[in-house]
């Protein structure tokens, strides 16, 4: 069985970003995706289960940036599915998001850089599982302003509120509310920003506001945007009366 065949790293496809390209007020966002296949045909059955409940396999991945152990720290936004534990004898498929923080970002060498995963041990032992290897290009300059568009700024803002921090992700949210109010996803992430700061009653408000908007810019949409929905109803609110009669149909 190859390893490398089934640790795949990618970079994040927004399409609104120059792609490869990395500035230094920008997040970098990854993917990992790791899949194991036919694991009950393995001969080595004895030596491949990685993590514990006190050192979980996720966060034994290290990152290296050209050759040499990275100086800046990915940190997990979204893990599916969660486990401690892998056993590869066992069928698998997981997804991690991982970022590196914009403040941090230029920490990382301007240029080309090549970046690749490493789960480093199996049962402590030397073994290596290795991902792909990608390239970016770091500058060593903010953000142009031809990239400042409302999606990149969202993306930004959104990368602040995974990490929860409020006072970032706050401040762009404001500045695109400002420039452009009636944005369903600006008012859903500001419904997220005002739950994470635990406040129901302004995450209700944006959320159903993000609803409205979204009914006015595209009256043929039946169904509504289910995300949106969800929150609205895991939260306890009321659908307005035409959405809420097609629920129950």
């Amino acid at each position: 069985m190859s390893y490398n065949e089934n640790i795949v790293l990618q970079l994040d496809d927004d399409d609104s970003f120059e792609q490869g390209v990395l500035y230094n007020d920008q997040p970098l966002i990854l993917y990992l995706s790791l899949t194991i296949n036919n694991a009950k045909n393995l001969n080595d059955a004895g030596n491949l289960v990685i993590g514990t409940s006190d050192n979980p396999w996720y966060k034994q991945i290290k990152f290296y940036l050209n050759g040499k152990p990275s100086n800046v720290n990915f940190n997990i936004l979204s893990f599916t599915p969660k486990q401690s534990v892998f056993d590869m004898h066992v069928d698998y498929s997981f997804l991690i998001e991982f970022g590196v923080d914009p403040e941090l970002v230029g920490n990382i060498e301007n240029g080309n850089q090549t970046l690749e995963a490493h789960i480093p041990s199996l049962n402590n032992s030397n073994e290596l599982l290795k991902s792909n290897k990608i390239t970016i290009l770091k500058k060593n300059e903010s953000l142009p302003q031809s990239l400042k568009k409302e999606p990149n700024m969202l993306r930004i803002a959104e990368y602040f509120l995974d990490r929860n921090n409020v006072e970032k992700a706050q401040l762009i949210l404001n500045q695109l509310f400002n420039s452009n109010p009636t944005s369903v996803n600006v008012l859903f992430n500001l419904g997220r920003l005002e739950e994470i700061k635990e406040d129901k009653n302004k995450a209700q408000e944006y959320y159903l506001s993000a609803l409205s908007e979204f009914n006015k810019q595209f009256p043929d949409d039946e169904e509504g945007p289910e995300i949106i929905i969800t929150k609205i109803l895991n939260m306890g609110g009321e659908l307005p009366d035409s959405l809420d009669d097609e629920e129950s149909v």
